[in-house]
């Protein structure tokens, strides 16, 4: 089998899934590729199973994945993401560090999951429900939280995308 025909065949198996894909799952197609890329199997070892690559992206797209599905939950901590990988919370720890953290990273993409809704013309929550949504413990939490990382209020935010 050629290197094309060997590089194709996983990508031609993740081609009809593409159409699929959400928003928050593009980075992990992304990843995939990457992963690809960097570990492209070796046709003079080809095997049913790849040993030395993973296409997945790892622990931490694993870890993402997880914090995305999860990002309304108020329970969304280290012990409950470190449980549904099945490591050790200071393997997470380790695995967060180049994040800033585990709940840095968790606050971020709640953060960019109410940035992204407010952009959103056909959103009609209130920011209050948007914080209880995503599981910030008050309308002042989130907006304090949006403005030290955006340095914007949620609602001047909504405002400046939906003006004419």
């Amino acid at each position: 089998m050629s290197s094309v025909a060997t590089l194709a065949a996983p990508s031609l198996g993740i081609h009809p899934q593409l159409p699929t894909v959400h928003g928050a799952e593009a980075p992990f197609v992304t990843d995939s590729f990457i992963a690809l890329q960097r570990c492209p199997p070796d046709a003079s070892q080809a095997t049913d199973t790849l040993h030395t690559c993973k296409l997945d992206g790892g622990p931490m797209t694993l870890a993402k994945r997880i914090v995305l599905a999860n990002l309304s939950r108020p329970d969304l901590s280290p012990g409950f993401i470190a449980g549904q990988m099945q490591v050790s919370r200071a393997t997470l720890y380790r695995l967060f560090e180049p994040e800033g953290g585990v709940m840095q990273f968790v606050r971020h993409e709640r953060l960019r999951a109410v940035r992204d809704a407010l952009a959103d013309p056909l959103e009609m929550r209130t920011i209050g429900a948007l914080a209880e949504v995503f599981a910030f413990s008050s309308i002042s939490v989130l907006s304090r939280s949006f403005r030290n990382l955006y340095g914007i209020s949620p609602q001047a935010w909504r405002t400046k995308l939906r003006e004419p």
